[in-house]
């Protein structure tokens, strides 16, 4: 899944901010997200078939700690909107 789709899937499935947010890569499976300074790191893990948030370190800004805020079971409804990888062309 493409960092796009992975922000379309959190907006569909209605976790992100609904205020404007700033976002960028973080890893393969995750988003950063930046609402008025406020980080946060959203990681999907299929694996485990959950969404973790984690919640950037209040002391400095710049700071790279983030700290396990939630973490959600994605119910049978979320699981079924997850985007399909493109089929094979060939």
């Amino acid at each position: 899944m493409s960092p796009n789709d992975l922000v379309l899937y959190l907006q569909r499935i209605q976790v992100l901010p609904t205020q404007d947010f700033w976002w960028q890569p973080f890893g393969r499976t995750a988003i950063e997200v930046d609402v008025d300074g406020k980080r946060q790191v959203y990681q999907l893990d299929l694996a485990q078939q959950s969404l973790k948030v984690f919640q950037a370190s209040s002391q400095t800004e710049m700071s790279g700690d983030f700290h396990l805020q939630q973490q959600f079971t994605l119910t049978k409804a979320q699981l079924a909107v997850l985007p399909q990888p493109a089929a094979a062309l060939g």
